[in-house]
């Protein structure tokens, strides 16, 4: 998504940066990424969406915002890509910096069962995002995530059951884009 100047992703599933490239959008551009869940097929891509992004010469390490387990998941990413970003950083002469290859995690916490817009977390410009629990059983903490920006309001549900206050978050939002799964 892009307002306010910046490119941002809700999710980053397996083929994010590829994709990114394909609509000749700029990867280094990207910054922040929210996460919905700790699901693969909505950080599959993440890993590379990061390196990626540092091979193209972004100026500053990428924002993450998600839910718990956000610390273990962006250790994880960093150990493993660790070899890559030693040898990748010797062998470009100083041209890529090894502090901008890795994310910075933001921990997003909703505590018990909320299920309204609870926070602002992030905002630019006049872009506003904030967040929301969504049902997602057995995966908790999972989120959905509001984005306004001047007059237009987005929201982004994740995977969700149906819970009784959806309706009143999805109320006049100009774009709802909710996450569906048939098994056939």
């Amino acid at each position: 998504m892009r307002s306010s100047g910046k490119l941002f992703l809700i999710d980053a599933g397996e083929g994010a940066a590829a994709r990114i490239g394909q609509l000749d959008l700029n990867l280094a551009q990207v910054d922040p990424i929210f996460i919905t869940h700790w699901h693969s097929d909505h950080f599959g891509g993440l890993a590379m969406g990061i390196n990626e992004s540092w091979f193209v010469v972004a100026n500053s390490p990428i924002n993450i915002y998600g839910p718990y387990g956000i610390y273990n998941t962006m250790e994880g990413i960093r150990k493993s890509f660790g070899p890559d970003i030693l040898f990748r950083s010797s062998n470009r002469q100083g041209i890529l910096d090894p502090i901008l290859a890795v994310a910075t995690p933001h921990l997003v916490n909703i505590a018990g069962e909320q299920t309204e817009i609870v926070q602002d977390i992030w905002h630019h410009g006049n872009t506003y995002v904030s967040v929301f629990a969504v049902h997602h059983e057995p995966v908790f903490p999972a989120f959905g995530y509001e984005i306004r920006f001047g007059p237009c309001k987005v929201i982004v549900t994740g995977d969700t059951h149906v819970f009784d206050t959806l309706e009143s978050i999805e109320r006049d939002a100009d774009l709802l884009i909710s996450e569906a799964l048939s098994y056939e």
